[in-house]
């Protein structure tokens, strides 16, 4: 997990990443098991996944035209 955030983290702070290469790993990212998760030593782990999740999943919308969901997904994410 941590290995995943960092690569995502420091790949979107560069001028040229796109969706097609940190969704993937995000995608991995998501077959974690929800009980590993909950674990009080993932806390900040478990918080910056969902933080990702909701900003690259609102882009994923807009890229797809779910509009509707995007204002949702941002205001999570903040």
């Amino acid at each position: 997990l941590p290995i995943g955030i960092d690569f995502i983290k420091e790949y979107i702070t560069s001028s040229n990443w796109t969706l097609d290469t940190i969704y993937p790993v995000l995608d991995l990212l998501s077959y974690i098991r929800t009980e590993k998760l909950v674990l009080h030593t993932c806390t900040k782990a478990r918080n910056e996944l969902l933080i990702l999740c909701g900003y690259i999943g609102a882009l994923l919308a807009i890229r797809r035209q779910y509009q509707s969901i995007v204002p949702a997904l941002y205001e999570y994410t903040s």
